[in-house]
């Protein structure tokens, strides 16, 4: 079986891993520190916070940024759903924009279109290593006065315009999912220029305890990342390089393989993007989503594991919104194909031939 995605680990995790049991601060401890520190060099002029996944670092944000029941967020109707989540949970209401039909990511000129005196925030999802045209979406965002806050869970390392993806908003926000391009087993990250919203996350990350323990300054919560997994993810962060290169050539080589196929639709990337891919998405044109789904079974039979794209909000229980055009075009002849550092070049070949045959 060619799995959908498989972390990359080796002796060096392991022996962090171990120097951070010998240690016996298995919580808290040095390789947090580490961990923090050399995020915060890589995302220069920002500050990172190690939290406990990439979710509790989205509901960081909105925290700090003081959100309240009955505002409005506004977010992609195709993409992980954790912003939309989180929104719910804290009785904010997310409100769903419409994607690029070529990026697959958040359209700047719907979320202008839905901005209103309630809208509190926008969370732009850089889905599948790709990113939204965040020039574009800065602009709107500033004109309406409401903050952006950036989902990297999918595309940690890309840059735009020479500048990291997760920098451009007010807020950044990492996932180390064991699937991603770092990976801690669980972990996230919040990322900041701003002081004040630097000190109210650290806050709210611990329980609103400062300085003196025991003592609440305001309701905080433990969003806080292990000395265990901020030791893994010290060990991935020293290979990242070699990760992002693994991660390019085999988009590359996906691109080679299957770019030519009229009958396929590959995701584009806005003019800038030097991409970490973090998986390789495909369109089957004309396509709905049970012959999608046909395609998929007839993969599994012939050992390799795929995924669907993400499902749009009114396809689901719960959300109760109205149907998003581009989105679930998108959503319903979506495949995603297996995508990890260590994948050989003939098991891309034998994905890309059992892909070709069956659609």
């Amino acid at each position: 079986m060619i799995p959908w995605a498989k972390p990359d680990i080796g002796d060096r995790e392991e022996e962090y891993v171990k120097q951070a049991l010998r240690s016996t601060w298995i919580s808290g401890g040095r390789f947090v520190d580490r961990f923090e520190s050399h995020l915060s060099n890589l995302f220069h002029g920002n500050t990172v916070l190690a939290c406990s996944n990439g979710t509790s670092a989205i509901q960081l944000a909105y925290q700090v940024l003081g959100l309240q029941p009955g505002d409005e967020v506004v977010v992609p109707g195709f993409g992980y759903m954790a912003a939309a989540n989180v929104a719910r949970q804290m009785g904010i209401v997310p409100i769903f924009a419409d994607i690029r039909e070529d990026t697959w990511c958040l359209d700047s000129q719907a979320v202008a279109n839905l901005v209103s005196n309630r809208t509190r925030a926008v969370v732009a999802i850089h889905t599948y290593g790709s990113a939204c045209d965040m020039r574009s979406l800065v602009q709107v965002s500033d004109a309406a006065g409401v903050p952006v806050i950036e989902d990297c869970a999918e595309s940690f390392g890309s840059m735009l315009d020479n500048q990291w993806l997760g920098t451009f908003g007010t807020i950044g926000t990492l996932s180390f999912q064991a699937t991603k391009t770092i990976s801690t087993g669980e972990g996230g990250a919040f990322i900041s220029a701003n002081p004040e919203l630097l000190r109210l996350g650290a806050l709210y990350r611990s329980h609103g305890v400062e300085a003196r323990r025991y003592w609440h300054v305001i309701p905080g919560n433990n969003y806080r990342l292990t000395n265990l997994q901020a030791a893994v993810g010290c060990a991935q962060l020293e290979q990242f390089e070699g990760f992002a290169e693994n991660r390019r050539r085999i988009a590359a080589m996906y691109r080679v393989l299957l770019g030519g196929d009229s009958r396929l639709s590959l995701q584009a990337a806005p003019q800038g993007l030097k991409s970490v891919p973090w998986t390789f998405g495909v369109r089957l044109l004309g396509f709905n989503a049970e012959r999608r789904d046909a395609v998929m079974n007839k993969l599994t039979s012939a050992g390799i594991e795929t995924r669907p794209g993400f499902y749009t909000p009114n396809e689901m229980p719960g959300y109760g919104v109205h149907r998003i055009s581009q989105c679930e075009q998108v959503s319903q002849n979506m495949i995603v194909l297996p995508f990890y550092p260590s994948m050989k070049d003939s098991d891309l070949e034998r994905v890309c031939s059992e892909l070709l045959k069956n659609v």
